[in-house]
């Protein structure tokens, strides 16, 4: 996802962020190899940015899922 997203021009930070900082945020996503991207809508019940998937996080995701795709096929 990282390498992905340096491949679309998308500026990620990694690290530890304080309550205050992740409250700031206009998108957040989880992702995994068993989960691949998953926006965050809430945390302590608060939205995040909107409260739905926003359009960095989409893209993400459909760009993580051609990836698997075109790796699936060379298997």
């Amino acid at each position: 996802v990282l390498e992905l997203a340096g491949d679309m021009g998308i500026t990620v930070s990694q690290g530890l962020f304080d309550v205050e900082e992740i409250r700031k945020a206009d998108e957040m996503f989880l992702t995994s190899t068993t989960r691949e991207v998953v926006p965050i809508a809430r945390v302590d019940s608060k939205p995040v940015g909107n409260g739905l998937p926003g359009p960095v996080t989409t893209r993400l995701l459909e760009a993580y899922r051609r990836a698997v795709d075109r790796l699936a096929e060379e298997d």
